[in-house]
């Protein structure tokens, strides 16, 4: 990525990133684990032994963990400092986070302290499912991710990546079916100690910060990764082709038109580049296919591609999203375009230099940076200099990732009002 900051691999096996900036007015902290809502995380051995847990799980510890700590609700204690805090569960990590500018070491210590030491009691779980519970109706009443959810499912026959309610967090039902052996199974299987980054940057002495979180952990017990998750072996067969969402509150269609995918040798970085690359040039408001189709009004507008489910290396699935008034139409279109080899090589180094250009401006804001760093580093799978990367990108790859795709095997949902 870049080496303007400090890696440190403690001796538990957590990642640590430290950058310090004098010029930096106030500090950002980030706490991340490789735990999250997607469907992978439901079955696992854990010590030899079998296990199924409802969907939710990995989302209600992220609200446990810090609201029913021994320091009562971190949250609220961090508000009250005039941070900016948060977190939030992802289908691969969950991650909690605070910026702010005064007592930035003993909050660090408050926050490892709370989730390494959890607190599980009755009154607690009790506490937190209300809340939870109410927050998964909000979920189920949003009908876009519905359809993503709807989608993702449909992708695999014999692997419940969503939960068969549509809902990545869970229901008020299963929420509230959740308790202590379940949240602690979860905890103590997947909060080991390699699936955790923590990411420090600010105003701070490097050395000093690295010697501070040692000292921290060298009173925390060691976690280690005893789990095995059980992913199916036939992840090529999807549950439906097609399917229809219907949902009164929609205006215009959303159309979903994915593929399933198996191709060995890319990396997940030029996945996601190459499909991105061809997002842009077949589908966005940039190609002559937009244009076209939505000057004569069969289209309304594209909402972008999406791909971020890759469960074994090779496998792995995308999405391309749009917004329609003639869906037949759209479909025909779109099976037409994706299979032209009309790609420039020209366009593909454009395309490298706006992905540098992007990077670079990013760097320039160095909260954003750092907020997403553990991100990239768990998508990717590792840590990696973006712009060599990028640099070693090249057009025969591309043109050849592109000549081994699947098309054939398409999955397409689609969310209307209509029944």
């Amino acid at each position: 990525m870049n080496n303007k900051y400090k890696k440190v691999v403690l001796d538990n096996g957590i990642r640590l990133y430290v950058h310090g900036d004098k010029t930096m007015r106030k500090c950002f902290v980030s706490y991340t684990v490789e735990y999250g809502s997607s469907g992978e995380y439901f079955k696992f051995n854990y010590k030899g032994k079998d296990y199924e847990v409802l969907p939710g799980c990995a989302h209600f510890l992220e609200h446990m963990l810090l609201e029913q700590s021994k320091y009562g609700n971190l949250y609220k204690y961090f508000k009250s400092l005039k941070y900016i805090t948060n977190a939030y569960t992802a289908f691969d990590r969950t991650k909690f986070f605070f910026s702010g500018v005064t007592n930035i070491k003993s909050s660090i210590k408050k926050l490892i302290d709370a989730l390494e030491n959890p607190i599980f009691g009755d009154k607690e779980i009790k506490e937190v499912s209300y809340a939870v519970a109410e927050e998964t109706k909000r979920g189920l009443n949003n009908p876009f991710w519905q359809g993503i959810y709807l989608h993702a499912r449909n992708m695999y026959k014999n692997f419940d990546y969503v939960h068969e309610s549509l809902s990545s967090i869970g229901t008020e039902e299963t929420t509230n079916a959740l308790d202590y052996n379940m949240l602690r199974l979860c905890f103590d299987a997947f909060y080991s100690d390699d699936r955790k980054i923590i990411v420090i940057t600010g105003p701070i002495d490097e050395d000093d910060m690295i010697n501070y979180i040692k000292k921290i952990y060298s009173k925390i017990n060691n976690h280690k990764n005893e789990t095995k998750l059980i992913i199916p072996e036939d992840l090529r067969t999807v549950r439906k082709k097609e399917d229809v969402l219907v949902r009164k509150p929609v205006e215009d269609d959303t159309l979903f038109i994915g593929y399933n995918e198996y191709l060995e040798g890319f990396s997940r970085f030029e996945i996601d580049s190459f499909i991105c690359y061809i997002s842009l040039m077949k589908f966005s408001n940039k190609s002559e296919w937009f244009d076209r189709l939505t000057k004569e009004g069969s289209l309304v507008t594209y909402n972008g591609c999406n791909y971020d489910h890759i469960f074994k290396d090779g496998q792995f699935d995308y999405m391309f999203i749009f917004i329609v008034r003639d869906k037949d139409k759209i479909i025909k279109e779109f099976e037409k375009e994706i299979r032209i080899r009309d790609f420039d090589e020209k366009d593909f180094e454009l395309y490298k230099k706006g992905m540098i250009s992007d990077y670079i401006y990013s760097w320039d804001d160095k909260y954003y940076y750092y907020t997403i760093l553990s991100d990239e580093i768990i998508s990717n799978k590792k840590e990696i200099d973006y712009i060599e990367e990028v640099n070693n990108l090249s057009f025969d790859r591309f043109m050849k990732f592109y000549n081994s795709l699947n098309f054939d095997n398409r999955v397409i949902t689609l969310l209307t009002k209509e029944g």
